[in-house]
């Protein structure tokens, strides 16, 4: 800054203000604020908990990906029967099954594929969480179109068999996609207005 804009010497000993538009001496505008709207505004308590469940989700995720990798000095077959038996599942039904064959068949670049996966999903999770957490309109849209994504076919399983488990996934996915496009078109007013 040059000497005469601090020493007041050009403009009658008061100190100028300066701004990045022209003001006079002494009378500067104020830096207009920008304000991100509220996506939530008071209800808080909500959209922390679905950030908390979605970065359970990425928690989960990693947990499957950290795992794969601790079953790659051991052949998989094994890895999943032990997993199996340690759940006290009982391996001649169709799921326990289903996951022992499946293991069988899989080879070292689909391990490395579901490690990148897990880790991948994982991160959108963490993202999503963290942007849910502060408030963030662009998690609400991430929430929104990555839970969306999943019903039909969730509801495809749910025409297949009705099971309690389904059912509450399925309605706590609608509730959630719901919720968050509400919040969206709610802070649009908002959002347009500041503009």
């Amino acid at each position: 800054m040059h000497w005469w804009l601090t020493t007041g010497s050009l403009h009658g000993g008061r100190p100028l203000q300066v701004s990045n538009s022209y003001c006079l001496p002494g009378k500067a505008r104020k830096p207009a604020l920008v304000t991100r709207p509220k996506l939530v505004g008071g209800k808080q308590w909500r959209i922390r908990l679905i950030a908390a469940l979605e970065a359970l989700k990425g928690v989960l995720a990693l947990g499957l990906g950290f795992g794969v990798v601790a079953t790659l000095g051991e052949p998989l077959t094994e890895a999943a029967q032990e997993l199996v038996i340690g759940l006290h599942l009982d391996p001649s039904r169709a799921v326990p099954d289903a996951l022992i064959d499946w293991t069988s068949e899989i080879s070292r670049s689909q391990i490395s594929l579901l490690i990148a996966s897990a880790i991948a999903y994982a991160g959108l999770r963490f993202a999503e969480a963290y942007g849910l957490w502060n408030d963030r309109r662009w998690a609400a849209w991430v929430a929104a179109l990555s839970g969306g994504i999943y019903l039909p076919m969730e509801v495809y399983e749910l025409t297949k068999g009705l099971s309690w488990v389904r059912l509450v996934i399925t309605l706590a996915n609608v509730a959630i996609v719901g919720y968050m496009a509400t919040l969206l078109w709610q802070s649009r007013g908002h959002s347009m207005a500041s503009t």
